[in-house]
């Protein structure tokens, strides 16, 4: 049988260790957003490099295809 005094020190501890597992957390938590949000920046950095090439290696086709008409209509 626990005292109250006990008791009191048993919940202190338990307290004090959650408090301890809390904080942990949160600075786990904290190093997963910033890795999240540098993928995030990347995969938007990524796609923004892929649509310019696109766009110009459009660009390129519709210069050679124009060429090749006009070369064809020669």
């Amino acid at each position: 049988t626990l005292t109250m005094q006990e008791w009191l020190m048993l919940m202190n501890e338990c307290v004090l260790d959650a408090n301890k597992h809390l904080n942990n957390a949160k600075i786990l938590r904290n190093y997963i957003d910033n890795i999240l949000q540098q993928v995030v920046d990347d995969l938007n950095d990524q796609i923004d490099k892929t649509n310019s090439a696109f766009k110009e290696r459009i660009s390129e086709t519709k210069i050679v295809k124009e060429k090749l008409e006009m070369q064809h209509s020669e």
